[in-house]
Order: structure tokens, then C-alpha cells, then sequence
């Protein structure tokens, strides 16, 4: 593997646990169940975003808690075996929502893939986010979402 998909990935999981408390040993996430909310559990809906005329295959992860979360778009590599939801467990059980979704032509999702097309879904999945899925945004809105990808070279 190359090291820039490495490197970028570990600098993205620096950053984003960068704010949680540096206890050696004791990492709950490890040692300690989540207490659920009975009344705002962790949930997974199932998503269908359009993107030029075609319908995008995706879910979301929704934290535990009944407060606003900030929210992580998972932008998988292309079109392979690998998705990577190992981490979007592990964010999700760090209280972020996360959204994962197929680039057309992939997985199920409808259309023609092409690296051009992942750049307009990307930009259609996020224009989703903004206008629909208001009920999953932390607030102020500016913070609300963060973007991380790897294999596309993109972060």
C-alpha cells in the first residue's frame, strides 16, 4: 500500500479524536459498553440521494443521544471490496453521524461510474446533507459537517 493513503489516514483519525482526552489503558470505546438512550438510540437509516438523475445508495449512522451531532461524509475509495465501516462504527460510537453513500455506477447505486461523476456526487451528497437532513446537524451549521476519503486522493 502506498504511504499517502496511510499517512492521510491516519492524520484524518488524529484530527478527528484529536479532542478526546489521552487516558492510557482506558479507552471506553475498548473497555466500557455505550449506555444507549432509550428514547434516542444509535440508528442506521437507509438513504437514497439523487445525483444527476440517478439515486445514490446510501445510509446514515445516526449517534447515540438525542442532541444535534456533528456529522462525517465517508467517502470510500472506488469501487472495489472495501468500505470501511469498521470506522464509521467507531466515529459513530465517538458521538459523530456518519454518511456513507455508493458512487453512481457502484454497489447498487444507478447510473455510469466514472471518476468525473464521483466529483458531481460527492458535490450532489453534500447539497443533500444541507437541505435534507437537517434533524442530524450540530450546530453552528459551518461545523456541522467534515469530509474524509481515501484511496481518491482527496481529503
Amino acid at each position: 500500500m502506498p504511504l499517502k493513503p496511510i499517512t492521510t489516514i491516519l492524520f484524518i483519525l488524529a484530527t478527528l479524536f484529536a479532542s478526546q482526552p489521552a487516558i492510557a489503558q482506558t479507552d471506553s470505546i475498548i473497555l466500557k459498553d455505550i449506555a444507549w438512550d432509550k428514547n434516542s438510540p444509535a440508528a442506521m437509516s437507509e438513504l437514497f440521494i439523487p445525483s444527476e438523475g440517478a439515486l445514490l445508495a446510501g445510509f446514515i449512522y445516526k449517534a447515540n443521544g438525542p442532541r444535534k451531532h456533528p456529522t462525517l461524509l465517508l467517502l470510500h475509495g472506488y469501487p472495489g471490496n472495501e468500505r470501511n465501516l469498521d470506522l464509521a462504527q467507531v466515529v459513530r460510537a465517538h458521538g459523530w453521524n456518519v454518511i456513507y453513500f455508493d458512487y453512481r455506477g457502484s454497489w447498487g447505486s444507478q447510473g455510469q461510474f466514472s471518476f468525473k461523476n464521483c466529483v458531481k456526487d460527492v458535490v450532489n451528497v453534500v447539497n443533500f446533507c444541507k437541505s435534507t437532513l437537517t434533524p442530524y446537524r450540530s450546530t453552528p451549521p459551518t461545523s456541522s459537517c467534515s469530509a474524509t476519503a481515501w484511496a481518491d486522493g482527496f481529503v
